[in-house]
């Protein structure tokens, strides 16, 4: 089964789903994971986003990170499009 996690920051999927993840994985269903907003600055941003693409690979999950401000994710054609590209591209069951 192909499933879709999006969360709002990224250690939102490791602390909340990391394990459960870990266990689908492992029963071969494949996980594509969807971040919004990697941090609230630009150097936490980076740092984040890159322990974030680790975590996922840690546990066999593919990710894509997003980088909306936290606690502001704009309703814009733009963040429509950019979610619906990720949502169309993987196709979850």
């Amino acid at each position: 089964m192909k499933i879709l996690v999006v969360t709002a920051h990224p250690g939102d999927f490791e602390t909340g789903m990391g394990g459960l993840v870990a266990r689908l994985v492992g029963l071969k269903h494949k996980i594509f994971s969807v971040v919004l907003a990697p941090g609230r600055n630009r150097g936490e941003t980076d740092t984040r986003r890159e322990e974030s693409w680790k975590s996922h690979e840690l546990v066999g999950a593919e990710c894509s990170v997003h980088t909306f401000q936290i606690g502001n994710l704009p309703v814009t054609q733009e963040s429509r499009e950019a979610l619906k590209r990720n949502f169309l591209s993987f196709v979850p069951d």
